[in-house]
């Protein structure tokens, strides 16, 4: 069961393009915010992988970086790779993906 602000995260698919006009529904037809999010993933074939995001907080995905930025200093955090813009660009859908959601 997701508490009342949690977020559910999953595994996608790989074939997503002919999936996610599906899915999305699906989610939303249980969860206020439904998006998409994609990381390259080096041992898996083809290399990049797609998650799901579903959540009733829709504020969560709305975090400016600004926002994001101001915790990142708080936790004073040495990172090598990660920021508070990388954060942000994370979220940042490839243009057939926003072809595959505006279809449905």
């Amino acid at each position: 069961m997701l508490v009342t602000a949690g977020i559910l995260l999953f595994v996608a698919t790989a074939t997503i393009a002919q999936v996610l006009p599906e899915a999305a529904p699906q989610l939303g037809h249980y969860f206020a915010d439904v998006s998409f999010y994609q990381a390259a993933i080096p041992t898996y074939y083809g290399g990049i992988m797609t998650f799901a995001w579903a959540t009733d907080n829709e504020a969560l995905r709305s975090l400016s970086t600004e926002i994001i930025a101001a915790r990142f200093h708080t936790a004073a955090l040495t990172c090598r790779y990660y920021n508070p813009a990388i954060h942000t660009a994370a979220f940042a859908l490839p243009q057939y993906l926003h072809d595959a959601l505006s279809a449905q």
